[in-house]
Formats: structure tokens, sequence, C-alpha cells
């Protein structure tokens, strides 16, 4: 049994921006946008949950910053206005809360 389990294959997906983990897929298909959001153009930013499962956001030059008081984060999506970041954080077992982070330059 045990050859069996190491015989078996898992597929994983990483992506990368400036070094920094922005989606991670083990097991699992790869979905554009489950972990991250791209800014409006002219902000040139990435909202990305970052590998402690909290909302982080990137700008170009790759200067990071964590939204305070977010966890186990999904779907981040960006206002068109490129003032709010909207997101999905895990509340209980099969349960999510809309949440919106206002967006500071």
């Amino acid at each position: 049994a045990r050859r069996q389990y190491e015989a078996q294959k898992v597929n994983v997906i990483t992506l990368t921006l400036m070094g920094e983990t922005v989606g991670y897929f083990e097991g699992m298909q790869f979905i554009p946008g489950y972990t991250f959001g791209w800014s409006p153009k002219d902000l040139a930013s990435i909202a990305y949950v970052n590998s402690s499962g909290r909302l982080a956001v990137m700008d170009k030059d790759g200067k990071r910053q964590l939204v305070d008081g977010t966890k186990n984060v999904l779907l981040p999506a960006w206002s068109v206005d490129g003032t709010k970041i909207v997101f999905l954080q895990k509340a209980a077992k099969n349960k999510y809360e809309l949440c919106v982070a206002a967006v500071t330059k």
C-alpha cells in the first residue's frame, strides 16, 4: 500500500510575481482570479492572497503591504476606480463573508 501511495502524482501549480507567490494550487485546477486580482491599469498593482492566507497588495516596484485583519481570503477583486478591493473571507466551515478594503494611495 505504501508503494502505491508513493507512486501517486499530484499536480502543483505555483504562480510567482517578483519573488512572491500569488497563487498556489495543489491537487486542484488552476482558477484565474481565485487568489489574485489585477488593479486598474493606472495603479499597476496586484491584490493577492499571501502564503498565510492574508490579503496583500504589491505595486509595480514590488513594494508589498498586508491588509490588517484579513485571513482565509479568496477571490480578491478591484473596484473599477481602484479605490476598493472586494474579497471573500472564510467565516466558518462552508461560510464566507463578503468584505471590502479601502485602498489608500
